[in-house]
């Protein structure tokens, strides 16, 4: 079984500055408009349907939500489908 990796938010924010990486925004769209990382994407709803009609698969991912749970979830399906993900450990 494939996995994800687990990072926490300082190298979710060094990651995400370089533009090499899918960053989702798991959290509410009013959470995203608040605060979120550079290149993130505001995917409140997102289930790995979602995820795969992006037609993405060869990216690296970054998934990040409230506390994790959310985040930990959709990567670990990814993570079984073959996608490159990092999860954020925490909050944002």
């Amino acid at each position: 079984m494939e996995r994800f990796h687990i990072i926490d938010i300082s190298d979710a924010k060094r990651m995400a500055m370089t533009g090499m990486y899918v960053v989702v925004d798991l959290r509410s769209p009013q959470e995203y408009q608040r605060y979120h990382l550079d290149y993130a994407i505001s995917m409140p709803d997102a289930d790995i349907e979602a995820i795969e009609r992006m037609n993405m698969k060869n990216e690296q991912w970054i998934l990040y939500c409230n506390r994790g749970t959310m985040s930990f979830r959709l990567a670990s399906k990814m993570a079984q489908r073959g996608y490159h993900v990092a999860a954020v450990r925490g909050k944002i």
